[in-house]
């Protein structure tokens, strides 16, 4: 992130925040939580800060919920983690 908010700010924002909650857990996505990134964890952190409106914007239950819904194949169970809101999410960074 530069001095101003990029397209590809956004689009990687919203690939961030389902990385822990879905992908790592559902695809088993190698490289563990975002918080083991510094860097990637601090961008997260300076982007929220400097546009809170886009916490809004970010439904970690529904957007994470999904894949957990959805992929009867990867989810038998259909068996939902707890997925803790973006702003739990980012304090936890």
């Amino acid at each position: 992130m530069g001095d101003t908010i990029s397209e590809v700010d956004l689009k990687n924002f919203a690939w961030v925040t389902r990385h822990d909650y879905a992908y790592t857990v559902m695809f088993k996505s190698p490289g563990g939580r975002i918080a083991q990134y510094p860097h990637i964890a601090s961008w997260v952190k300076r982007l929220a800060t400097e546009h809170p409106e886009l916490l809004s914007t970010v439904d970690m239950k529904d957007a994470c919920g999904s894949y957990f819904r959805q992929l009867f194949m990867l989810n038998f169970g259909r068996i939902t983690p707890y997925i803790p809101s973006v702003e739990e999410w980012i304090a936890d960074l």
